[in-house]
């Protein structure tokens, strides 16, 4: 796959550190977290049923696949040289569009703040294993279990600061399906399990090598409502950020109801910003 990255434009921040502006993307928002329509089925009983299909998987092995997936996704040594991330997003779901600032390190933990206009309406991090929350109404207090885990998974797992590659050779559990299960025409489907058990399947794509879907079971919203769903990640739009191929687009949709959750679009990456002491465990907000 050829990409064009006219569009993507360094500029330089406060802190000297080079960020990339993702110009056009102002007016259009999108879910946080990153079609078929069907009945609310089980997962299980999904993949059970779709894992009767015949597949060819030809002679790529999952070591090719996960190190195709890497060369795609960009340079070893920039991925490793990312420490710490800064994103603006414009967030897009049913009846709001907000703007949010997510910041994250691969050991300390990560930290968003969401705004609708210039008014702050809620803030959540992840210190040490310990996840909090902060909105105008209810100030600051710990997050639940479900919504601790969620935070955790979102540095942990792939995409942010590791590629699939990288995931397995850290010691995490990936296989490849040998049946489609939800993979579509022209992809490979990939089961990884994180540290706590939590099950995530990626799709990579058998031309581009370039990740196209996430799919997992949980809550879309774990602080509002705890019910999970069956939820469909979808990326688009690469771009090549210090090196890096990120995706500017995350459409999330319901795959058990096929209802569109939400659309996340980021509108600029910076690697390595430097954050005040405390800012992770929200010391200014308490």
């Amino acid at each position: 796959m050829t990409f064009c990255h006219n569009w993507a434009q360094p500029v330089r921040s406060a802190s000297g550190k080079s960020v990339t502006i993702f110009p056009g993307c102002a007016s259009y928002h999108g879910a946080a977290d990153w079609v078929i329509t069907m009945s609310c089925m089980p997962f299980a009983f999904l993949m059970l049923m779709f894992s009767c299909q015949p597949t060819s998987m030809g002679e790529d092995s999952l070591d090719h696949i996960l190190q195709r997936n890497a060369l795609a996704l960009g340079s070893s040594t920039a991925w490793q040289q990312v420490e710490s991330l800064r994103i603006e997003l414009d967030i897009r779901e049913p009846g709001f569009e907000v703007t949010g600032t997510y910041l994250a390190t691969r050991e300390i933990g990560m930290r968003i703040d969401i705004k609708a206009g210039d008014e702050a309406v809620f803030s959540e991090g992840l210190y040490q294993d310990v996840a909090w929350q902060w909105t105008p109404g209810n100030g600051y207090r710990n997050a639940n279990e479900q919504g601790t885990a969620a935070l955790r998974h979102g540095i942990e797992g792939p995409g942010k600061f590791y590629t699939l590659k990288d995931f397995h050779e850290r010691g995490g559990k990936v296989s490849l399906s040998e049946a489609p299960g939800f993979a579509e025409p022209g992809e490979w489907q990939l089961e990884f399990t994180l540290p706590d058990g939590h099950l995530v399947y990626y799709f990579v794509d058998q031309s581009s090598y370039l990740t196209t879907r996430e799919l997992t079971r949980r809550a879309f919203h774990p602080d509002q409502n705890p019910l999970e769903v069956t939820i469909e990640s979808r990326f688009t739009d690469p771009v090549s950020v210090d090196g890096i191929v990120r995706f500017r687009t995350i459409e999330s949709r319901n795959l058990e109801t096929g209802e569109w959750l939400g659309t996340t679009k980021i509108t600029a990456v910076e690697h390595n910003a430097p954050v005040p002491k405390g800012f992770y465990s929200g010391e200014e907000l308490r």
